[in-house]
């Protein structure tokens, strides 16, 4: 599918090229040309020396799509189309791409449904807008009240269709959520997308999931069992965020919610890009965490700067400094600042585990064992991480870190053989 990207360029670098071609890419196209402006019209959305330019360009290349880097409203949507006046010419504002993106890769029911949702979100008000001024324009009603009225009634098969398809995600996520074990740390890992948080996530499982440079390779909440730590965590890798209308991001909100259903949440950022490009990004992280946040906690951050491999040591402390100054005010408990080479993987799983102890401190305890046998023993290895363990006699005497929920699911079969000071605090019934 040939495509001309148009950039208004009112905006950052987000909503310039860099991004633009990255959800083209994602999304199927092929894009011939680009066309840049500033000057925004009023009436026509541009000028006429800038439609001019548009249609020689999509001549001479061919072009039947046009992508725009930003959301269009009904009455410029209509303007764009009323100048082309070809019903084989087809116009794509920036959120219908990253939808049809998010269509195109979605593969699991609860996603496809909030894609749906967020389509539906997205386009009813255009649809009746169109519908009113179809109905006067065309003088297929007696009097205006007759357009209302069916405005009205679209909106609300509308609002019954929303309904519908919000209470099928629910009753998905619930099923999911009862799957759950709550006895491990979850810790849900964030960023824009193609930033590296899936070759993070691959690092840390020692997974194998697929890594591209095409947005929004990860499409579904892909959680996995590690121990890395030496106990278990579940780590899971998120949809890389983008930045999107506020009905559009709504539609996602239940599987937002699940993410922040955790206590510490891990953001990532990319360490190598610009910086401008590192604000927008921090900016963005930032307002999808106010907006998903529960209000009666606050969250443990653990912000990892990627690619640092690529970056000097002044460009590391810069971006840390950022951090700093942007969540002074926010309504966060505590937070840290990772930066991690992905070409010294060894090295950055140690600092991962160092800081991931740090930020569990309170949902952690040591432990003593006194002459486990064989059995009670794999046990105690396969959900702590031992410390210390002398054999004597074909029993273990070892002494370890586990997260406190885990030893009571887990390990309160071996209350007998527990050592230590704190035995009579532990409530076991």
């Amino acid at each position: 599918m040939r495509a001309i990207i148009v950039y208004y360029h009112k905006y950052n670098w987000m909503k310039k090229g860099t991004e633009m071609k990255d959800l083209a890419l994602a999304a199927g196209y092929d894009v011939r040309a680009e066309l840049e402006f500033k000057k925004f019209h009023k009436m026509n959305y541009m000028t006429d020396i800038k439609y001019d330019e548009l249609d020689y360009l999509m001549q001479e290349h061919k072009v039947k799509y046009v992508l725009m880097n930003e959301p269009i409203s009904v009455r410029y949507m209509r303007k764009l189309e009323e100048h082309f006046d070809d019903d084989e010419i087809i116009i794509v504002d920036k959120t219908m791409l990253i939808l049809e993106i998010f269509e195109r890769k979605a593969s699991f029911s609860e996603i496809q449904l909030q894609i749906k949702l967020a389509k539906i979100k997205y386009t009813e008000p255009r649809m009746r807008t169109v519908v009113g001024e179809t109905l006067r324009t065309e003088k297929q009603a007696r009097d205006r009240g007759a357009g209302e009225t069916m405005q009205q009634i679209m909106k609300s098969d509308m609002r019954g269709r929303v309904a519908r398809i919000e209470k099928q995600v629910r009753e998905l996520m619930e099923l999911k959520s009862q799957e759950v074990d709550n006895s491990i740390p979850k810790i849900p890992i964030m960023g824009y997308y193609s930033i590296g948080k899936t070759t993070l996530f691959n690092i840390l499982t020692s997974s194998n999931r697929e890594i591209s440079q095409e947005a929004f390779t990860t499409m579904f909440l892909k959680s996995s069992w590690t121990k890395v730590t030496g106990y278990p965590i579940e780590l899971i890798d998120t949809i890389g965020l983008v930045d999107l209308p506020p009905a559009v991001i709504d539609a996602f909100s239940l599987m937002l919610q699940s993410i922040f259903s955790s206590n510490l949440l891990i953001l990532g950022l990319d360490a190598s890009a610009e910086g401008n490009q590192f604000r927008d990004q921090l900016d963005s992280l930032i307002e999808y965490y106010n907006k998903f946040s529960s209000v009666e906690k606050k969250y443990k951050i653990l912000f990892v700067l990627t690619k640092c491999d690529l970056i000097g040591e002044d460009q590391y402390f810069e971006y840390s400094k950022l951090i700093d100054e942007r969540i002074e005010n926010e309504l966060i408990l505590s937070y840290e600042i990772l930066g991690v080479r992905y070409d010294k993987p060894e090295l950055m799983k140690k600092s991962f585990v160092k800081i991931i102890d740090m930020m569990l401190e309170e949902e952690l305890m040591e432990f003593e064992f006194k002459e486990l046998n064989q059995s009670e023993a794999s046990k105690v290895y396969n959900h702590a991480r031992v410390t210390g363990e002398i054999w004597k006699d074909g029993l273990l005497n070892v002494t370890g870190i586990i997260p406190k929920a885990s030893f009571y699911k887990n390990l309160a079969s071996l209350k007998d053989k527990l050592q230590g000071p704190f035995i009579d605090e532990i409530p076991f019934d």
